[in-house]
């Protein structure tokens, strides 16, 4: 508590006023006018103009800042720090925006679409990531809101990094690598504009330890991770780390060879290389494939139909798109097809994909390409 000493001459009387170090705590501004009121009495005239004035402008100053609201957010401080895409903290200097995104636009259902994710971006606020106490990747960000416009709408955090430190292009032509992250807790939405609410009331405040949700890019208990932008060329990254952690710390240069080949299938593996990268798989251990297929009940006058089940890599993680194609002929694949995502993990998800339209005759075929070039 630190305090702050006004004194009159006059019966030489103080007036001793405490305020908090994180800010003013909320108190009754009518019984604190009464006070100063008494006080001011106790002044000589020219003192009590004085006085009076300086109040004045202290409860003006109060008033027009109560009808606002505080939004804090940090990464650092003991909280997962950000990384780039390729597992270094970020440098200073790089974007960090708060904000959220234009009302019916989804921002999952096209993380890869980064210029169309900057094209629906509200900005609330934003800073810059710094070194701070020595911690790399930290940012501090502390805006104060008097605008209604945001208040109830999800509270996303849009990190990005481009090749020339400024903010990202429209195009995104500028943009390396970039996350977009949230939290499904409660306090991750725009706090409403309250007059009624004083300082430290009007407060929300966040952290990086909050976020469990990655549109684009991971997270995990130490770090925010980037993801490279779509389009470019990722996938030697994430392939070559998954073909060095299969082989360990001494490599057999055949098997070595053998994993280096995407469209290769090696002895007791069920899928070729490429799709046990996607698949999340192992291709050193036989066994089933890693996919499901599965038979969907006839129900509501429809017949019994067909579907497959499995898990993938999500794009941000390995480079790659992976989709599901059926066919009712095996000559085209162009069978319309429902996608569901049951259940997700910041590095992978669990996919069931059924004809849209109910048949027991379907083919299906998984689609593995570079984000970008699906």
């Amino acid at each position: 508590m630190t305090k702050n000493h006004f004194h009159c001459k006059s019966p030489a009387k103080s007036l001793f006023i405490g305020f908090p170090a994180q800010g003013v705590q909320p108190i009754l501004f009518s019984n604190l006018w009464k006070k100063l009121s008494v006080w001011l009495s106790s002044c000589s005239i020219s003192h009590r103009a004085y006085f009076q004035f300086v109040l004045l402008a202290l409860a003006l100053a109060a008033l027009s800042s109560a009808d606002a609201s505080t939004v804090v957010l940090q990464g650092g401080f003991g909280y997962p720090v950000t990384n780039s895409a390729d597992g270094a903290a970020i440098d200073p200097g790089f974007e960090v925006s708060v904000g959220t995104f234009a009302e019916g636009f989804d921002p999952a259902a096209a993380p890869s679409d980064l210029p169309a994710l900057l094209a629906a971006w509200t900005e609330y606020a934003k800073t810059t990531t710094a070194v701070i106490d020595g911690v790399p990747g930290s940012f501090y960000l502390k805006h104060i809101n008097n605008t209604p416009a945001f208040a109830g709408k999800k509270i996303y955090l849009f990190l990005t990094r481009t090749s020339d430190h400024a903010s990202p292009a429209a195009d995104a032509a500028n943009v390396t690598d970039y996350g977009v992250f949230s939290s499904s807790q409660a306090a991750w939405v725009f706090p409403a504009v309250d007059e009624d609410l004083q300082p430290p009331l009007d407060l929300t405040q966040l952290n990086t330890a909050q976020i469990d949700s990655a549109l684009w890019g991971a997270v995990d208990p130490s770090a925010l991770a980037l993801a490279f932008k779509a389009g470019t060329n990722t996938s030697p990254s994430a392939w070559d780390s998954w073909v060095a952690s299969l082989l360990g710390s001494n490599p057999d240069p055949a098997l070595a060879a053998a994993l280096a080949d995407p469209t290769a299938t090696l002895p007791g593996a069920s899928v070729n290389n490429l799709l046990a990268f996607a698949l999340d798989s192992n291709p050193l251990v036989s066994g089933p494939p890693p996919y499901q297929v599965i038979t969907i009940p006839a129900e509501n006058g429809n017949p019994s139909s067909t579907g497959i089940t499995y898990t993938r890599k999500k794009a941000s993680v390995s480079g790659f798109t992976t989709r599901a194609e059926a066919s009712s002929d095996l000559s085209t694949w162009a069978l319309p097809v429902t996608e569901t995502i049951t259940s997700s993990t910041d590095t992978s998800e669990d996919v069931r994909v059924t004809p849209a339209t109910p048949t027991d005759k379907a083919f299906f075929r998984i689609n593995v390409t570079p984000v970008g070039q699906d």
